[in-house]
């Protein structure tokens, strides 16, 4: 078989992988929600790891996972990783629950009685003939807890999860009754009445309570739904729902030995779920990600020296509040304690921090009260024969802030430093998204094109028997530039180099796309190295407000914004909208606490 023939199969074999992998993207959206970086011996807890579960208001989250390190990078069996969590008493009102959080999830262990309640008023407990879940091995999802008040109607039905929905079937004032059907995916399982508004003189007249088999457990309370005013005129008939309750049908097992993953269940107390690696030993190799228990997974850096954190690996589509660790007074987070800022673990870069200094009880008063900074830092391109150029984390994202030279690599070899015009974006105020920095090899046939990004692609227009490249950039379909590039054996890496520059906001002939050609022959390219910045730059020029903050002083590496005209109230039980998608949750609790968050989202 001739070279041109393996060339084609090749280069057929690679779109076919291309586009595997395009559908495969289309279809699928991870959330990474990670840990502390750690780079020996560590814990995590709710405090420096948003994947457990954490309970702001009533201050509840005990999700702990150690490592110990043994002979440089082993999590020796059985106890290189351990993981332990408890339940805690939480109150619904009228009724009492233990909570447990558990592979990052809420989770019923069970009801209990409060003494200082009244018992009879106590339902969900009441009611459950078996009522303790952790007794019996096994936990409920906590599906609903919600009390928001909702508006339930003969028309529309109230929709739980799991194919649960409540039906307002009618309401008697004759007999004083209002007449509820639950269906789970359209078939009756339960149909009860309970007393109109004026005729509740207990607690349980006020609740509706569904109740059946789960696991091991008889009788235990999965759905409650409380029940405040009720209508009925000539038009509709319709109740006011105060608060609604649901935990999971079915049970998760928490028996001794039971095995999540890696991971397997070595004890479980009356309150407490402790878990090992039993049987598996994990290796900390670099460049790895390496599965755990559940969604949870440990990164390692591609570094040669140790680094690595605990992360969930979100799937489920969702909106998912990506928080930073919990604060009682002053403080400062950074890329460390909030997965809401930017940073990548292979070349540890991500220098963003937002500190807030709280007067007057819970003020952060304007100019300084909160403070934002990031700094540029040095990076190599993928493909390393180009040399370098800073990026910064900006609001939790990656930018390109300049071009840069080295003086340990050949000044003619960093063509996208040379060729710019003005190679310093953020001297100008401004950064730009990077949209590709890769050194994957690609083959491409004469005639076909590099897709880009943002309407751009690159057609190799012809290949010459001297193994020169007929190049045409277009941009939406329209030719901007034309180039001829030689692949001579004693080719430079200007030779070898396809760029276009163009002027981006403030910056004159600023290169955004670097393409290298390793080799050609009469039909097909060898690229070993594309890169592309956006064209539309974003500005970051002092005084440029994005909602509560503003950019103060720009240096040429620093970036600093402040709350100039904006004082801040950290007032118990509110969501503050802070900057680009960031916000401040603040506890209803009579305690400060509070921290900072972004929404991360999977579509469905």
């Amino acid at each position: 078989m001739d070279n041109n023939c393996n060339l084609r199969m090749v280069s057929a074999l690679i779109f076919l992988i291309m586009a595997a992998s395009a559908q495969s993207n289309g279809e699928s959206q991870t959330i990474e929600i990670r840990g502390e970086v750690a780079t020996g011996d560590f814990t995590w807890n709710p405090q420096n790891f948003a994947g457990f579960y954490y309970d702001l208001d009533d201050n509840i989250g005990t999700e702990q996972l150690t490592t110990t390190i043994t002979e440089g990078n082993k999590l020796q069996k059985p106890n290189g990783v351990t993981y332990t969590t408890t339940a805690t008493k939480k109150s619904q009102p009228p009724n009492y629950y233990q909570v447990i959080g558990f592979l990052g999830k809420p989770y019923l262990a069970g009801y209990v009685l409060d003494e200082a309640m009244p018992a009879d008023d106590q339902v969900l407990h009441q009611k459950s003939d078996d009522e303790c879940s952790l007794c019996k091995g096994q936990l409920q999802e906590i599906l609903i807890n919600n009390d928001s008040a909702v508006v339930l109607s003969s028309n529309a039905p109230l929709t739980l999860s799991q194919g649960y929905k409540l039906h307002l079937k009618s309401i008697d004032y004759g007999t004083a009754k209002i007449n509820l059907e639950l269906t789970k995916d359209g078939k009756v399982v339960d149909s009860k009445a309970i007393p109109t508004y004026k005729n509740r003189t207990v607690m349980a007249d006020k609740i509706y309570y569904y109740k059946k088999d789960v696991g091991n457990q008889k009788g235990l309370v999965t759905i409650a739904v409380y029940f405040g005013a009720d209508y009925k005129d000539s038009k509709q008939t319709m109740a006011i729902i105060d608060r609604i309750w649901q935990i999971s049908d079915t049970s998760t097992i928490v028996e001794n030995n039971a095995e999540y993953g890696k991971m397997r269940i070595s004890s479980i107390s009356a309150d407490t779920i402790t878990m090992d690696n039993q049987d598996n030993t994990l290796s900390l190799d670099k460049n790895e990600s390496s599965d755990l228990m559940g969604d949870f997974k440990i990164k390692t850096a591609d570094a040669d020296r140790l680094r690595y954190y605990l992360y969930k690996d979100v799937q489920q589509p969702g909106e998912y509040e990506i928080r930073g660790s919990v604060a009682t007074g002053d403080f400062t987070w950074n890329s460390q304690n909030f997965p809401g800022f930017y940073y990548d673990i292979d070349d540890n870069i991500g220098t963003e921090q937002l500190t807030t200094t709280i007067t007057k009880g819970n003020k952060l008063q304007e100019p300084t009260g909160i403070q934002y900074t990031t700094t540029a830092q040095k990076k190599a391109f993928e493909f390393e024969g180009w040399g370098y150029f800073n990026v910064i984390a900006f609001m939790g994202a990656l930018y390109f802030a300049g071009y840069v030279q080295d003086e340990n690599l050949p000044a003619e070899d960093q063509v996208l430093y040379a060729k710019s015009a003005d190679e310093c974006s953020q001297c100008d105020e401004q950064l730009q998204k990077i949209l590709i920095d890769n050194e994957d090899e690609m083959v491409v046939r004469s005639g076909d094109s590099i897709k880009l990004k943002e309407g751009y692609e690159l057609l190799i227009k012809g290949i010459s028997e001297e193994k020169g490249i007929i190049l045409e950039l277009r941009k939406d379909e329209k030719v901007i530039d034309i180039g001829i590039k030689s692949l001579a054996d004693n080719g430079t890496m200007v030779d070898k180099t396809y760029y276009y520059r163009t002027d981006v906001g403030d910056q004159k002939g600023l290169v955004i796309i670097a393409v290298h050609f390793k080799n050609a022959d009469k039909d097909f390219v060898n690229i070993d190295g594309i890169w592309q910045i956006s064209d539309i730059p974003t500005e970051v020029s002092t005084d440029t407000a994005n909602d509560k903050m503003r950019i103060s002083p720009v240096s040429p590496d620093t970036i600093t914004m402040d709350n100039q005209d904006n004082s801040i109230t950290l007032s118990k039980n509110k969501d503050i909208d802070l900057m680009d998608g960031m916000k401040i949750k603040v506890a209803d609790a009579n305690e400060m606490r509070y921290y900072p968050y972004k929404i991360g989202a999977i579509a469905s």
